[in-house]
Parts: C-alpha cells; structure tokens; sequence
C-alpha cells in the first residue's frame, strides 16, 4: 500500500507539472494571438544623407526587434528582455575563435615542441661534428696511411709464407689484423652510445607533453570528423544533383518522344494553339460566372480591411519636394488635393517650384493584432463560393456543372417573379 501510494503521488505531481506546462504554452499562444504588436518609424532624408529606423515591440518591450539604416551602412538587432540576442551570438562566436586561436598558439609555443626542435637541433650538431671528427682524421692520416700501408704490405708477405708453409704441410699463419678494423671497431660503438642517449632523452620528454599532444589529437580527431561531415554533405549534394538531373533528361526524353509521335511540326503547332484558345476561353467563361463574382469580393473586402488595419494610424511631420520642372510639380500636388481629406493633420506636404529638391522628417505609428489576420483569413476560407472556386480551379468541379447551376436558380427566381 505504501509503495502505490508513493506511485500515485509521484503521478499526481507529475500531472500537475504537465498540466502547468501545458497551461504556459496555452497563455503564451494567447499571447502572441492577442497581444498588440506596435511599430514604429522614422525617416529624415536631405540632399547629402538618407536615414531610416524603426522597431516593432510586442508585449510592452519584452520582444523587440529593431533595423537601421543609414546611407549605405545596415544594422539589426533583436531584443529579448531588453538583452541583444544577436550582439551575444556575435560575442560568443568570437570568444570561442580567440580561445581556439589561443589554444593553437599555445600548442606551437610550448615547451615540449622547443625542447623536440633543441633536441632535433642537437643532434644534428653532433652528426655534423662527427662528420667533421672523421674529415680531420681522414685528413691528418697521410703520415699514418704509410706505415698501415706497410702493416698491410708486411701482412701480405706473412699471408704468403703461411700459404707456401700450408702448401708444403707446415703449420698455417693467420694474418694479423690492421689498424683501420680497429678504429671502425671503436667509432661504432660510441655512436650507438650517443643513439641510446638521445633516445633516453626523448623518452624522458615524453611525458612531461603528453597531455599537451592528447590535446592537439583530440583537436585533430575533431577536425577530421568535420572534414568527414563535410564530404558526406558534398556527397549527398552531388547525389541529389546527378538525381535531378536525371529527372530533367527523363522529361526532356518524354517530350521528345511526345513530339517524334506528335505528327509534323504545323500539326503541334495547331495543337498547342488550340489548347492555349480553348483555356482563354474557359477562363473568360469562368469571370462570368457569379460564383466567381461573389469570390472576388469576399477576398477584396477582406483585404481591404487587412490592409486598413496593417496602415499606421498617426503620421506627423513634413514633406519637402520639387522638381526640375515646376509644371510636373504643379501636377503632384493636384494629385495630392485630391487625398487631402484623407491625409493625416500633422503631416505637411511642401511644394518647391523653384528647384528640384527632397527634405523628409517624418515619424510613422502603429499596431497591429495578430487575431484580426485569423478571423479575415477564416472569413475568406470558409466562404463557399471562395471553396467552390478552388474546387473549379482544380479541376476538381467541372465549369459546366457550375454554370449549369447557376443557370437553374436564374431560371427559377424569373419563374417566380
């Protein structure tokens, strides 16, 4: 009993979590729903520079998102909470590009990498100088060739007499060994002794870099996996490619076949021309119709009143414009005397007639709710004559059953009346 109600309890507390959850995503989308998103914007323009800025903010600033332009230059910006979003993404890429850089300077720097290059460095001194060692003694041997020379003259002559003494059964004489086996006999040894000690050395540097060397391989095990990424996308790219590329010589195929078995060319001509007749005619057929009459303007009053909506609702500053001919100007403002009921009070609109010109300071606001978008696009959508055309646009309804209909409740209101 214990153990089920410990479950259940655990359960409950569990339900209460999704329950809470759910019921904060629920809040939020009547947020974003029903909540007003605000916006702004300012233009200032003269002869030398044009400036442009401007934010929209929902929720009392707790998302903001704001742009700026001046002249050539472009900056934008999302606030969340009033902390820039973007700038931190900025900040945090170049922190981790400085770490990175730091690391690889580091690695190159160390201890470990200047002890190998002395140690490689060593050696070479040592092969060099040995080299030098031997030059010298090579060099200085002319008055210690001759006697070895002579050594190995009077070696000969032992070797022959122990030969003729063999030949005659007498006891056989080994030949004496020369000055020169000697030597190399001596010099070897001491350069494996100098091997064994460098490789001691290294051995002894080892592990005092081998942290830094599991470093750089993770680093270069990371790499690689990116570098394999990176092919495999290259591959599944070219795939795709060589896949639509085949898809195009398919259809072109298809469409040569269609015109080998087509006839001559004057015939798919015609027949191209008929078929583009005979959709003009179905499309003019189709404007006619009431139903389509009816769609239209269920979709224009709606976007009417979108677009009433979407327009800012106080305009306040100043307009200052002229041409180079001051007839063309005179024709602008005829223009605007015919909006001038329907223009904003605060806004002043300045002809020049006398030079060609253009100064801006003006300061556009407004709101904007995202549920007057749903409930005009749901009025559009759930309208049957809007459905009914897409169903004929289709093809999905043929024209003529359309038409035919309309038709019956023409003739039977004429009957009535």
């Amino acid at each position: 009993m214990a153990v089920l109600s410990t479950l259940l309890h655990v359960l409950l507390i569990i339900g209460k979590v999704l329950l809470v959850i759910i019921l904060a995503v629920l809040a939020l989308l009547l947020l974003l729903i029903l909540a007003p998103y605000c916006y702004k914007a300012q233009i200032k323009a003269d002869k030398e520079h044009f400036r442009a800025e401007g934010g929209v903010s929902w929720l009392l600033f707790v998302a903001r998102v704001r742009f700026r332009l001046l002249d050539e230059q472009k900056d934008f910006e999302v606030y969340l909470l009033g902390i820039p979003v973007l700038r931190l993404l900025r900040l945090i890429k170049n922190r981790k590009n400085r770490s990175a850089t730091k690391q690889t300077e580091s690695a190159q720097d160390s201890p470990a990498v200047i002890q190998k290059t002395g140690t490689a460095q060593g050696t070479a001194d040592k092969t060099q100088a040995q080299a030098a060692s031997g030059q010298e003694t090579d060099g200085s041997g002319p008055e210690r060739t001759q006697p070895s020379q002579a050594e190995s003259a009077g070696g000969a002559e032992v070797t022959q007499l122990s030969q003729a003494k063999s030949a005659d059964g007498a006891e056989t004489i080994q030949p004496a060994r020369t000055e020169s086996s000697d030597l190399t006999e001596v010099t070897e040894p001491a350069q494996e002794r100098t091997d064994v000690q460098d490789h001691l050395s290294e051995k002894q540097q080892d592990p005092e870099s081998a942290q830094k060397q599991s470093g750089a391989e993770q680093k270069a095990d990371v790499k690689r996996q990116r570098d394999a990424a990176r092919e495999q996308k290259k591959a599944s790219r070219e795939q795709k490619k060589a896949a639509r590329a085949q898809k195009l010589e398919a259809r072109k195929n298809a469409h040569r076949q269609k015109k080998a078995g087509g006839g001559s060319g004057k015939e798919r001509a015609s027949g191209k021309i008929r078929a583009i007749l005979e959709k003009v005619r179905w499309g003019f057929r189709l404007i006619r119709t009431e139903m389509f009459r009816e769609a239209f303007t269920a979709v224009k009053t709606g976007g009417i009143r979108v677009l009433k909506h979407v327009l800012p609702r106080r305009i306040s500053g100043f307009i200052r414009f002229g041409l180079s001919d001051p007839a063309r100007t005179g024709q602008i403002c005829g223009i605007l005397a015919m909006l001038y009921p329907k223009m904003p009070e605060k806004l002043e609109v300045i002809p020049d007639f006398r030079e060609a010109c253009f100064e801006a300071d003006t300061v556009f606001k407004g709101r904007v709710f995202l549920i007057y978008f749903i409930i005009q696009g749901l009025k559009i959508i759930l309208n049957k004559n809007v459905r009914l055309l897409i169903k004929v646009v289709r093809q999905k309804v043929p024209l003529e059953k359309v038409i035919a209909a309309e038709n019956r409740r023409s003739g039977g209101n004429k009957n009535g009346k």
